[in-house]
């Protein structure tokens, strides 16, 4: 009955919100990302009016992360698999 899918989908919504948990740091990154890559696009044009030697962009397959976020994120990962007390 009602009763039934009400409980269904509260327990739905319940697992959505967290999904949700997990995707948004993902998000803000990549809004970052975004935003950062459309302000060059912006601001390219007119740098290039003052000094016509500005660089292009790396494709982005050439692009790497600097050595010291690759391990603190691997450290971040190990440690995520320690377990923890209730509490802290």
């Amino acid at each position: 009955g009602n009763a039934e899918q009400l409980e269904k989908q509260l327990k739905l919504m319940e697992e959505q919100l967290g999904i949700v948990q997990y995707l948004f740091p993902t998000a803000i990154v990549m809004v970052g990302a975004i935003f950062s890559f459309l302000s060059y696009l912006i601001a390219k044009p007119l740098l290039r009016r003052f000094s016509p030697d500005i660089p292009n962009l790396k494709p982005f397959r050439e692009l790497k992360f600097p050595q010291s976020v690759v391990v603190l994120y691997l450290m971040i990962v190990i440690l995520s698999f320690l377990p923890l007390e209730k509490g802290q």
